[in-house]
């Protein structure tokens, strides 16, 4: 409840010290944006608008497909090993 509540501080966010929409919305962008700068350093473009764009995803797919992962287009945890995060 602590690294959740500290979590929200630090990020703004109502503190409740559980993963309400709010915090889960957030630890979801958050996360996109490691994914996709992860992504460029493969050589990957994931355009200029930020979050989880239609761009993005394709190229989620594309790097799981090399990388022999399910190609879903979810940031999973073979996805997150293979990149490295």
């Amino acid at each position: 409840i602590a690294a959740i509540k500290a979590f929200q501080t630090y990020y703004g966010l109502s503190i409740t010290g559980i993963v309400n929409s709010e915090t889960e919305a957030h630890l979801n962008s958050t996360n996109i944006a490691i994914v996709r700068a992860d992504l460029e350093k493969n050589g990957y473009k994931c355009g200029k608008s930020s979050g989880r764009n239609q761009e993005t995803v394709a190229n989620i797919y594309d790097f799981q497909a090399r990388h022999d992962i399910e190609a879903n287009g979810r940031i999973n945890p073979a996805t997150k090993s293979a990149l490295e995060i």
